[in-house]
């Protein structure tokens, strides 16, 4: 892993999104160790998440 920490956002899945809806970024702890896994919620503040069908 390189020393930039890598950043995803996990909210694609509309039926689980009050479990999956958060943001992690994986800090690099130095040559050799295990990266830290930083998870932070996902906070909507001006647009309401809703779930939406495709049917």
């Amino acid at each position: 892993m390189s020393e930039a920490a890598f950043l995803g956002a996990i909210c694609a899945n509309p039926c689980s999104n009050a479990k999956f809806c958060y943001v992690v970024a994986w800090e690099y702890a130095g040559e050799g160790k295990t990266p830290v896994r930083n998870e932070e919620p996902l906070t909507f503040e001006t647009v309401k998440l809703v779930e939406r069908s495709y049917k």
